[in-house]
Formats: structure tokens, sequence, C-alpha cells
């Protein structure tokens, strides 16, 4: 069968699952592939381990298969299913996962999508560098990771664009700095 790893008290999926019969008319022997009329046992698995057998019945003959049933799902291993929206930063920025979202595959081979309960690396306080090329995401003890660009730009002038609404101030007087604009220029 096409799925092959099962959970505890899971239902035996017979989809993909074919068998080859032989039938002999005692001067031909013909060989088919049959995918259903059969029957399965056992259905319910409730049995753990990593070559469950499985009985087939057929025709009024028998073969068998295993399979594996684990006690419960885990996450097997994760990837990026969609890339975070931001991967380009400067140099003193957080990394900001929006968007991004995650499949963990799952011991049976399903995929399970998550957008939350992940975690990143190097997070909030730290701030990237100019060497930092990757951000790393953990979830369920699983890691995958993904590239980002941190450029180092640095402040070459400042000019004030418009000046404060206060300009004139006595001694001890606290700066105020509504309405100032400033325009800073990077290399």
């Amino acid at each position: 069968p096409t799925k092959t790893v099962y959970a505890m008290d899971d239902t035996l999926d017979t989809t993909g699952l074919t068998i080859r019969e032989t039938l002999s008319d005692g001067k031909t022997t013909t060989t088919q592939t049959v995918t259903s009329g059969f029957t399965c046992s056992p259905m319910k698995l409730t049995t753990t381990g990593s070559a469950v057998p499985i009985t087939v019945l057929a025709g009024g003959q028998t073969a068998t298969f295993t399979v594996k049933v684990v006690t419960s799902l885990t996450v097997d291993h994760i990837s990026v299913r969609t890339p975070a929206k931001k991967v380009s930063y400067i140099a003193g920025e957080t990394v900001d996962t929006t968007g991004l979202v995650l499949n963990a595959t799952m011991t049976d081979g399903t995929v399970k999508v998550v957008s939350t309960g992940f975690t990143a690396s190097p997070t909030a306080p730290v701030t990237l560098k100019k060497d930092d090329k990757t951000v790393t995401i953990t979830y369920e003890e699983k890691t995958t990771s993904y590239p980002i660009a941190v450029a180092d730009v640095t402040v070459s002038s400042i000019k004030v664009t418009t000046p404060a609404a206060t300009l004139k101030y006595f001694t001890g007087d606290t700066f105020d700095p509504t309405g100032l604009v400033l325009t800073a220029t990077m290399n």
C-alpha cells in the first residue's frame, strides 16, 4: 500500500495495495494484478512495532506484508513551505518571520502546515550583523533554515529637513523635537 507508517489505533489504509494472483487452469498460468476484492487483517492497528504483519485474503489464498506502527505520531522533519516576507535586512535590524509557513512532515509521511508555534534564531533582542546569512527555525525540536541578506549600512550624513516647532529656549529648558524631520544619507 501507499501508506506504510501508522500511529497506534489507526485504521489500515489499503490505497495503493495491489495483489498479484496466479491462476492456473491446468494448461496455462496467468498472473493478474488485483486492486479490490480482498480483505486485510487486522484493519485496526493496535500493536506497535517496525514490522507489524498484515494478512491479505484474496480468492481463498493468503499473503502478508508489514507496516510500521508507532505509539504516536511525531514530527520527522520540517521544511520551508512559504518564505518569510522579509529576507533582506540592514545590520542592526531583528528577524521578522511574518508570512513564514512550514511543512512539518510527520512520522507517517503526512504533512502538517504550520504558521505559528515555531521559533527563529537569531531573535530579538539579538540584532542582525552583516555576516548573518541564514535564519534557523525550530519547531517540535526539528530545525530548518532559510537564507537572508544583511547589508552593512552606515549613515554618511544627516540634514534637517524640517526644523522643530520650538526654536527658542532658555537655560534649563528641555529640547522638544516636535515637528523635527531629519534626512539621513546612507552609504
